[in-house]
């Protein structure tokens, strides 16, 4: 089976986050660091793909299941902003339509409970949803948990793609620094994204 080069960079992603980690100063190579979060975005064949991932206390303020009212307002109003990903990515040369959407909050939050926005949906493929799993999301023997989102979106003359701007810092003031990759079928690149620095330029 041959993979896209979206699926490909997704598949390799988590390798090169490491190997970029290997180069960062002493005592800065733990991939969970609280305040950093990663990105990556792929675009082939007219189809956007990006991946969000973070340690959940970036998003939430906790690591742990939300037990307290409080915690469980957090977790809801994350996931409230992470599905409607046109309030933090803003695309420049030309127009995108979110196609699908799959929000992991399982680190956080019972697993087995799944919510839709509204679309049609299907798990996983197509259509729109957010789905809580305790898969990559769930909280591991050292205590920290991930919150993690997919998204899908349909690019027309996706070539024409400029930039994409990224407001998740303003969104989530926990987070200081978003590790990006980008890919198209032309170039690729890396950079670290800033409450300064927003904007991914695909070229």
């Amino acid at each position: 089976m041959t993979l896209s080069r979206p699926a490909l960079l997704f598949v390799l992603f988590p390798m090169l986050l490491s190997a970029s980690m290997l180069c960062r100063p002493s005592g800065a190579q733990d991939a969970h660091t609280h305040g950093v979060a990663a990105l990556t975005m792929a675009i082939d064949k007219g189809t956007l793909e990006i991946q969000f991932n973070s340690p959940a206390t970036n998003l939430v303020g906790f690591e742990q299941r939300a037990k307290s009212a409080d915690q469980k307002k957090a977790v809801a109003r994350a996931e409230t902003i992470l599905r409607d990903p046109n309030r933090f990515f803003v695309f420049e040369g030309t127009s995108c339509q979110l196609q699908n959407t799959t929000i992991d909050l399982g680190g956080v939050l019972n697993t087995g409970a799944e919510v839709s926005d509204g679309h049609d949906v299907e798990h996983h493929h197509g259509g729109s949803s957010a789905h809580y799993e305790g898969g990559h999301g769930e909280i591991p023997e050292s205590g920290h948990s991930e919150i993690s989102a997919e998204y899908r979106f349909s690019c027309k003359n996706a070539e024409e793609l400029v930039s994409v701007a990224v407001n998740l810092i303003s969104e989530f003031p926990g987070i200081e620094d978003i590790n990006t990759m980008w890919i198209t079928p032309t170039a690729q690149g890396a950079v670290s994204l800033t409450s300064n620095r927003s904007v991914v330029f695909l070229e």
